[in-house]
């Protein structure tokens, strides 16, 4: 596994097991990027049980100058796997990209090196994505259209919005790899808030990269309350983990963590866990703290028949403002809409949840 002749500015850091159908695809992406650097492919083949081994090392005899190969002779499991292949990557920037996942642009690496050359106290940059759902192409994008172009920490403790396929990070140790890292199910999202706090984040609002939703894809399958379950293992894990003043972030995303497990579970028919879990956000003080949730789950639970009447009478209101706010928009004069406030202020805004 010897090095390239010249240390690259770019590693590409790629984990695949059991990607047969997909590796090649992903690999070829990588291989097209156009860039005036150096650039190196790490893959971490986690001793798949499939041919995924073989066609990445027919690419690695091809592409010697750009592959490197870490075969693994038993399974090591995604955590280890992505730490062992991250301390083989020598490049000044780090890519992630799953062997599932593709590049769509051949200026992705060129585009993301240069926005970290150029903003010093920027950590991660990332970019939109398309979504492939086995194997056609979906007709959204896993970041939204107001996506921010500067994040901050704080923004990545109300929850994930890094796309992995379209990372890269500065090369830069936060240390000691965390023990507490291996026990999560998740690990994109915790890495990105050890990283955040030395630097801002930054968004390049270009779709350079495809995410493949399937059955055998690593998160593709979570059921709602196995995601939330794994969102509130990144919490409880961050407590006293980080600096005080983020301690009531923390908090919240557990709040509202536990409040959609109390949804989820009942959607799935265990009142006893979507019991547990209202009473738990019941009972979190101040009560004033997320009060509208609150209020909301008492009605869900305690109230049922009068909560399914608060849904339609909402749904009824909803539906009545859009047609107001249609025939305003065909049919009023514009001098009558200056006279009413429409110019400078819509009547009803649109309201961000957290």
């Amino acid at each position: 596994m010897p090095l390239p002749p010249q240390i690259p500015k770019v590693s590409v850091l790629m984990l695949t097991y059991n990607h047969e159908l997909f590796i090649a695809q992903a690999i070829e992406s990588a291989l097209i990027q156009e860039t005036d650097f150096t650039f190196e492919i790490v893959i971490g083949e986690d001793c798949s049980t499939d041919k995924t081994r073989e066609i990445v090392s027919d690419f690695q005899t091809r592409h010697p100058d750009k592959i490197r190969l870490l075969p693994s002779d038993r399974n090591l499991g995604m955590h280890r796997n992505y730490f062992r292949t991250l301390q083989a990557c020598a490049g000044e920037y780090v890519a992630v990209l799953e062997g599932d996942d593709f590049w769509t642009s051949p200026g992705k690496l060129q585009k993301q090196a240069d926005f970290l050359d150029s903003h010093g106290d920027y950590v991660i940059c990332f970019h939109n994505s398309t979504v492939f759902r086995d194997g056609e192409q979906a007709s959204w994008r896993l970041c939204p259209d107001d996506q921010k172009e500067t994040s901050t920490l704080e923004d990545l403790l109300i929850g994930n919005f890094i796309p992995t396929c379209t990372t890269m990070f500065r090369n830069e140790q936060i240390g000691e790899i965390p023990e507490w890292l291996y026990s999560l199910n998740v690990l994109d999202w915790p890495l990105h808030i050890l990283r955040a706090k030395h630097g801002h984040i930054g968004y390049i609002k270009e779709t350079m990269a495809a995410y493949r939703m399937h059955s055998g894809g690593a998160f593709s399958g979570f059921n709602p309350v196995k995601l939330q379950l794994s969102r509130l293992q990144v919490y409880e894990s961050l407590l006293g983990r980080l600096s005080n003043r983020h301690e009531k972030l923390i908090r919240s995303g557990i709040f509202r963590t536990w409040y959609a497990l109390a949804v989820a579970y009942a959607k799935d028919n265990d009142a006893e866990n979507a019991d547990r879990y209202t009473q738990m956000c019941l009972r979190q003080r101040p009560f004033g703290s997320h009060l509208a949730k609150k209020l909301k789950l008492v009605l869900r639970w305690k109230t049922p028949r009068l909560f399914s009447l608060a849904q339609e009478l909402k749904s009824l209101g909803r539906t009545a403002v859009e047609k107001v706010r249609s025939l305003v928009s065909r049919n009023k004069p514009e001098s009558i809409e200056r006279r009413a406030g429409l110019e400078t202020a819509p009547v009803l805004g649109a309201r961000r949840q957290v």
